[in-house]
């Protein structure tokens, strides 16, 4: 499965998100929008206002969402 999320510096609930897919074990990859401001706009054509942006083969959201990070 691969998992991309896209976050910032200073984001608490991006923090908590990568760390929860680090419990689970899960690798991803990171895009720090603060690093790459360019890729703002693909979350933002994906319709999100907020971060972080989890995007699996099968889902993506915006913010923590604890079950779905369960159900991965």
């Amino acid at each position: 499965m691969t998992i991309t999320i896209y976050t910032r510096h200073d984001c608490q609930a991006c923090e908590l998100t990568k760390r929860a897919l680090q419990r689970r074990g899960l690798d991803y990859h990171e895009v720090n929008l603060d690093q790459e401001p360019e890729r703002a706009a693909e979350v933002e054509a994906r319709g999100h206002r907020s971060l972080p942006v989890v995007i699996t083969d099968t889902d993506e959201w915006a913010g923590i969402d604890p079950a779905r990070l369960r159900a991965l």
